[in-house]
């Protein structure tokens, strides 16, 4: 306790900074309840935890994320459910369920699980300034946090269900130990290594892509003397610590059926379906040409990526010149970021945001250190420097700022309002996965239909409405009064051509396989339904426009508009300050294309 005293405490500003991050985070991650479900695309709360853990510890059986943090949110919140399964009339399947997914019982498994991503978050800060200490000093380290918390990408995982923000504190743990042997001691090397195998391991037991940023890392660990000790011996004490910690966190040890068929899932169906690029150099090319054109999107704005890309250059060509350790370490952040670009986003294929993450969170130690160059070069009389250093921070607010407010003012909020005030006493239709609906659990007196073409048995219940098999042209044979169509889910019925080394993912080619589902989605996003009209959409807010030149779409569900159709002669278009319907063509730009909630099988 007093090493984790003394490690948080080696920087009060950073620590209160990360604490006050943290707590930034929690409160706004309250934005989707509460509820029954959450609006996390990939979430593994509220219900996903109840699936991971059966499926992880059902022998044979695989999930496409290992046991760890399922486990942990599933001991955290075991007051709530708990006390709904004890106040369940009995303990059938269906009573049970029926208990579970209650709103409140539901809403705090979901409290849970983002207030651990939240603190895991404000650790994952704390880390990276002690890696910016050992590999340059307390002055960059302060501005590479502030760089950090003001990327994108990390200020929506940060505050979200999915595992992003929980395996990249393991990453950052891990990495810190390995950067803290520069001036250790036998004993302390020693401890370190440790220490390093048991965070690495509990990255990939949380989720597997953290092998990507750590294997270069660890290589690096064990090929750089330290303090005497032979490469057997640092191996020794790497895998005596990582091998079992990984083994029993990741419930390989428990069920190491299971843990073969996981590992045949993510080598095959969830990589397979969700490739965007082509096996080829054509198609490496693409991948790396879109993943270029996106960033300034997914981390900061292209002068902040032009400033860190340049110091991680110059910190290379002093690497040519000088071997020795400690310039050796200032490129060790830098390989976790490459390791994590080359070994998993350009290996599966894809440019999805959160693929990238890592790289973006270890990037920024770069843009404080030219920062903190560039203050330390200047005058004291020289105000151009202090200046523009404000401004290249004041350069990454507006998105981060923009996305609370994308989120908050969600077109779902509005559309449950407008259900409430004109749908009492009709039936209304939806489509798609729960991570796109409404709470239309919220709503009393409306008949709510939730139509696909899946089996209801097989689907994860939306509370509050009723699971119906059909084609969802058939709307008007079943009574439907009102249609409520998600753009986020109607845009996989969008054609988009492949060219260049990108190919149409397996999971697209299937949503379009039926004539029919493409012909109605794609008439709904152009405003057409036959015997309907469109009575309602939602509109871009005026302060999110402020900020930003649009939506913000973010992992397929955030950012998204809706469209409300009525079978009433007279319509109306109310315009709310939600989001944006854009133009059905924004969604094969990188930036912009996400999976769509199935994609939970996607992530390999």
């Amino acid at each position: 306790m007093n090493r984790i005293s003394a490690w948080l405490r080696n920087d009060l500003r950073v620590l209160r900074f990360a604490a006050a991050y943290a707590l930034f985070q929690f409160v706004l991650s309250f934005w989707d309840l509460p509820g029954s479900h959450g609006w996390d695309n990939d979430g593994v709360a509220p219900r996903d935890i109840f699936g991971g853990l059966a499926n992880n510890l059902t022998p044979g059986h695989a999930h496409r994320y290992p046991l760890f943090h399922y486990l942990v949110i599933a001991i955290l919140s075991c007051p709530a459910w708990l006390t709904a399964v004890i106040a369940s009339p009995d303990w059938h399947m269906e009573s049970l369920k029926a208990s579970l997914l209650a709103v409140p019982v539901m809403t705090a498994v979901s409290i849970v699980a983002k207030a651990l991503s939240a603190v895991m978050s404000g650790v994952a800060l704390v880390a990276l300034a002690s890696i910016c200490r050992a590999c340059f000093d307390q002055g960059s380290a302060r501005w590479a946090v502030f760089a950090a918390a003001l990327n994108f990408s990390f200020s929506y995982y940060a505050r979200s269900t999915n595992l992003d923000a929980p395996y990249l504190m393991w990453v950052c743990l891990a990495v810190d130990r390995a950067v803290a042997n520069k001036d250790a001691g036998l004993t302390q090397v020693r401890s370190h290594l440790i220490w390093m195998g048991v965070f690495a391991a509990l990255g990939v037991a949380t989720k597997d892509q953290a092998y990507a940023p750590l294997l270069p890392v660890l290589l690096w660990a064990l090929f750089t003397p330290m303090a005497g000790t032979t490469f057997l011996a640092r191996c020794r004490w790497l895998c005596l610590a990582a091998a079992p910690t990984y083994a029993l966190a990741s419930g390989a040890a428990l069920n190491p059926t299971g843990f073969l068929a996981r590992s045949r899932l993510l080598t095959g169906p969830n990589n397979d379906q969700w490739q965007t690029y082509e096996a080829t150099l054509t198609g490496l090319q693409a991948n790396v040409a879109d993943l270029a054109t996106a960033l300034p999107s997914f981390w900061w704005p292209t002068p902040v990526l032009a400033v860190g890309t340049l110091a991680a250059v110059v910190c290379l060509g002093r690497l040519r010149r000088d071997r020795h350790l400690p310039q050796a370490l200032t490129i060790v952040p830098l390989m976790a970021g490459l390791g994590n670009l080359v070994l998993f986003a350009l290996l599966v294929r894809r440019s999805d945001h959160r693929f990238v993450l890592p790289f973006g969170f270890f990037m920024a130690i770069y843009v404080g250190y030219s920062v903190r160059r560039a203050l330390a070069w200047a005058p004291t009389q020289n105000w151009i420097a202090p200046v523009a250093a404000c401004a290249l921070m004041a350069l990454m607010l507006p998105s981060p700022l923009a996305l609370v407010i994308t989120q908050w003012t969600d077109a779902r909020h509005p559309l449950t309002d407008w259900l409430a005030a004109h749908a009492r006493g009709r039936v209304v239709e939806t489509y798609g996965g729960l991570v796109y609906q409404p709470h239309v659990e919220r709503l009393t007196g409306v008949t709510v239909n939730r139509v696909e073409t899946s089996q209801p048995r097989l689907r994860n219940p939306l509370l509050g409405a009723n699971e119906v098999w059909g084609e969802p042209s058939g709307a008007a044979a079943r009574g439907a009064d009102i249609i409520l169509i998600s753009q986020a889910y109607a845009e996989r019925f969008i054609e988009h051509p492949s060219a260049h080394g990108r190919r149409r993912p397996a999971w697209q080619a299937e949503a379009q396989a039926s004539s029919q589902r493409t012909a109605f989605f794609r008439g709904a996003l152009a405003g057409t339904v036959p015997g309907y009209q469109l009575a309602w959409q939602s509109r871009l807010s005026p302060a999110v426009s402020t900020l930003h030149a649009q939506a913000l779409r973010v992992h397929g569900s955030t950012g998204y508009g809706w469209l409300v159709f009525t079978r009433e002669k007279a319509g109306s278009t109310i315009n709310t300050t939600s989001t944006a319907i854009n133009s059905p063509t924004t969604a094969d730009h990188p930036k912009l294309r996400s999976a769509p909630e199935n994609a939970i099988s996607s992530e390999p």
